[in-house]
């Protein structure tokens, strides 16, 4: 089995916590976990406004984004 990035990737799992840091605190508020946190960032969603803008297809495309996270995001889906 391939070991997860951040584990060996010091640079990687400081630019997502700092990034996780930046998100606006209604997203941080839904508890969402970190790698569910990390597939929004790869998407550029930092706010319930951007988050607005992404399909849902995109959003059950990501990486990290399990089911328990897509049904806490989908009330903030347009």
């Amino acid at each position: 089995m391939k070991q997860c990035e951040l584990k060996s990737n010091f640079e990687a799992k400081s630019f997502f916590e700092s990034e996780i840091s930046n998100m606006d605190a209604e997203i941080l508020a839904l508890n969402l976990s970190k790698p569910a946190l990390r597939a929004l960032i790869r998407l550029n969603v930092y706010t319930l406004l951007d988050l607005s803008k992404i399909s849902r297809e995109s959003l059950k495309n990501a990486h990290g984004l399990g089911p328990t996270s897509l049904v806490k995001l989908e009330p903030f889906l347009i």
